[in-house]
């Protein structure tokens, strides 16, 4: 059977794309709010089935969202922050 080999990296940024652009309404920034429910289901599957991973995240959602991130930093194959 052949093998494969995938590399699964994750861009985390929940709601500052909408900040930048002005979009700061409820919905707009609703949809950003998801991001900390999907992070959390998508770090489930990855432990689940033993995925290492590496994910991307600005420093402004590191500190909006510090719980999460912690997740991801203690899950995750690699974390890298982005500087604002």
């Amino acid at each position: 059977m052949t093998r494969h080999i995938d590399c699964l990296s994750f861009d985390y940024d929940a709601v500052s794309s909408w900040i930048v652009n002005g979009r700061t309404t409820p919905t707009s920034m609703s949809r950003g709010e998801f991001g900390e429910v999907g992070t959390e289901r998508v770090l489930e599957l990855l432990k689940e089935y033993n995925i290492p991973s590496t994910w991307f995240v600005p420093g402004v959602i590191v500190e909006t969202y510090p719980r999460t991130c912690g997740m991801i930093a203690d899950a995750a194959a690699e974390f890298s922050e982005m500087s604002n």
